[in-house]
């Protein structure tokens, strides 16, 4: 399968943060060179799709002989109180 690679303001408008916000995610670290994105140029930057599917909590699973891929909600890990039956619930820190 070949990388998608995306600039800052097309990923901007993907997944709803602002170029702003993207630019704040390299410089405190939580984006890392080489693994979510990569600078061709020393003022370009592109970012590896399926990196920042993973790095959101996407489970990226590749399927049939082409390998198109298809992005999966990772299964929940624990289960809610039997009140709330099978219904997902957030897991209090």
């Amino acid at each position: 399968m070949k990388e998608e690679y995306l600039t800052v303001a097309e990923l901007s408008e993907r997944i709803k943060y602002s170029v702003q916000s993207l630019y704040n995610l390299i410089n405190s670290g939580s984006l890392k060179l080489k693994r979510h994105y990569l600078k061709p140029t020393p003022k370009k930057i592109l970012f590896k799709w399926t990196a920042i599917l993973q790095w959101m909590g996407e489970d990226i699973t590749f399927e049939g002989p082409t390998q198109n891929f298809a992005v999966k909600k990772p299964l929940p890990t624990e289960k809610c109180e039997s009140e709330l039956k099978d219904e997902e619930c957030a897991i209090k820190i």
